[in-house]
């Protein structure tokens, strides 16, 4: 290993109430007793006290001996130029780990502003901070005459690449800038915010651009936290599309010991990606987490692992991350952990807050227009309306039951028309599972997931197209349900014994062709 070119002694790390942030925060006292950490965070639904429980300097949390007066959080806004110069003043601080970040694609796909206004103007603001007070106002020169130095790290992610193919090389620092989300474009500007303020204004600086980070402290909106829990409370896991997008997995320890070598050790002005060595589909890491909730909680593996549900996949979702670290290893630092002790590690600390009743509800995964409503299920007892005259044209009933599998499932096939109610050979197929009582054991669905609807004790409205995707079929109405809107999904429990969930979709999506009396039939749900 190189010998360091900068040590931190008074650092302040932004974003440190986050999930990165916190473990940062704990990772580095640990690792230098005689470091000083000013911990600003703004507290917004991300952050949390709890993160830094045992730490102090939090106004209530007692610290540990190791951590007492080497720790305080400052609740303030990283867009507050001000506020930022006189926290740099006032502690004088000769290092900035900067994390603070808005980082949930799904959000930035909903609402970009809020992005833009943290990732850039938030960064800008800091810059120009760390510009104005070591540099305008002569702190880093007072310091290099005791032979010490000031650093701006800034960190990133590997988004700001673009995707990759299936056989395509690994994101090295020079590949070239490529953003797909709100949120990544606001990180790509970020980065090059750091850049210009090192060449234009002499600003010392170093960059990482790490791949996706799980552990413990993660908040519950994120895919491995809310897989875990939906195992954990027997609910639906909703993976994106087929679960074939691939990430590089990095364990948050690992990425603060990262950290900690490019701040010590990284050249000024250099940029370093930072990997895990663990590429893994979306659907095998769900599946990975199911077992390892499994093993934990000492539940079967397939039952969990039935909960799984594929949902419309998010508009930009890019198909492949991964990283080539080889300039980080030559600073002598590589990824300690596979994702296999990883996991196990996460699933215990998320397990062991879930049997303390402290995991909540954090459900954030998928857009605003696809969030999960309100559901109330109607009683079997009581009937639904009936059809309007006309129905859709083409359309016959057919026996649900002479089509289930031995799981339960419908047995349609792909291309056969092989039962004699079905007038047509089948173009797509969409099921789910029969359950049984109190319990949905598993969902299942096609890509194109349009429309949810729950059959109570009876038949239901299933669509069917044909090679030219002109004809469509209808089976008998249930007794009573409950329609669900496009791409929603909801864990429902306390069905009657015998109850079966189907799904109604198309890649030519007419609602009215659907459903003419949906309004109708969703009047009496809720009456019922």
């Amino acid at each position: 290993m190189t010998d360091a070119l900068h040590r931190p002694r008074r650092v302040l790390v932004t974003g440190g109430a986050g999930f990165i942030g916190s473990n940062l925060v704990h990772r580095w006292l640990a690792l230098d007793p005689a470091l000083v950490i000013v911990n600003v965070d703004l507290m917004t639904y991300a952050a949390s006290r709890d993160n830094l429980a045992g730490l102090g300097g939090l106004g209530g949390l007692g610290g540990d001996a190791v951590t007492a007066g080497r720790h305080q959080l400052v609740v303030a806004d990283i867009c507050d130029g001000a506020a930022m110069a006189a926290l740099l003043r006032d502690h004088a601080i000769d290092t900035i780990v900067h994390l603070a970040a808005e980082s949930h694609v799904d959000r930035s796909i909903d609402g970009p502003a809020a992005f833009v206004r943290t990732n850039v103007e938030g960064t800008c603001a800091l810059l120009e901070a760390a510009r104005s007070v070591w540099i305008g106002e002569g702190f880093a020169t007072a310091l290099a005459a005791q032979g010490r130095t000031v650093r701006f790290h800034h960190v990133s992610t590997d988004e700001v690449y673009g995707d990759l193919g299936p056989a395509d090389p690994a994101f090295v620092e020079t590949t070239p800038y490529s953003p797909s989300s709100p949120y990544s474009a606001s990180k790509a500007g970020s980065d090059h915010l750091v850049r210009a303020w090192s060449r234009t204004f002499g600003l010392p600086v170093t960059l990482s651009n790490c791949s996706n980070n799980y552990g413990p402290r993660q908040h519950g909106e994120k895919l491995i936290p809310t897989v875990i829990r939906r195992c954990l409370e027997g609910a639906s896991i909703p993976v994106y599309g087929r679960g074939d997008n691939v990430r590089d997995w990095l364990y948050v320890d690992d990425h603060c010991d990262a950290l900690w070598h490019i701040v010590r050790h990284g050249a000024n002005g250099e940029t370093y990606n930072v990997g895990g060595e663990n590429e893994w589909s979306n659907l095998a890491l769900v599946e990975a987490l199911c077992d390892a909730v499994a093993t934990a909680t000492e539940r079967d593996a397939a039952d969990l692992r039935r909960l799984i549900t594929f949902v419309k996949d998010r508009p930009g979702h890019d198909r492949r991350y991964a990283i080539d670290a080889a300039k980080l290893a030559a600073l002598g630092w590589r990824p300690a952990r596979d994702l296999a002790g990883g996991l196990h590690d996460t699933v215990a600390h998320y397990v062991e807050r879930w049997r303390q009743g402290g995991l909540g509800s954090h459900d954030r995964l998928g857009l605003r227009d696809t969030s999960e409503p309100s559901v109330v299920v109607a009683p079997a007892a009581k009937a639904a309306p009936a059809a309007k005259a006309g129905g859709v044209d083409g359309c016959r009933m057919i026996d649900l039951r002479s089509h289930l599998d031995d799981r339960g499932g419908l047995a349609f096939v792909e291309g056969k028309s092989d039962a004699g109610d079905v007038p047509f050979d089948i173009k797509r197929v969409y099921y789910l599972w029969q359950t049984d009582a109190d319990t949905v054991r598993g969902e299942h669905a096609h890509k194109a997931l349009e429309q949810v609807y729950i059959a109570l004790n009876g038949a239901c409205d299933v669509v069917l197209e044909d090679a030219a995707g002109t004809r469509r079929l209808r089976l008998d109405r249930p007794d009573a349900g409950l329609y669900l809107g496009p791409g929603v999904w909801r864990r429902l429990e306390r069905f009657e014994p015998g109850t079966v969930l189907l799904v109604l979709a198309s890649a030519a999506y007419e609602e009215d062709d659907y459903f003419r009396d949906k309004d109708a039939f969703l009047a009496a749900a809720r009456a019922n």
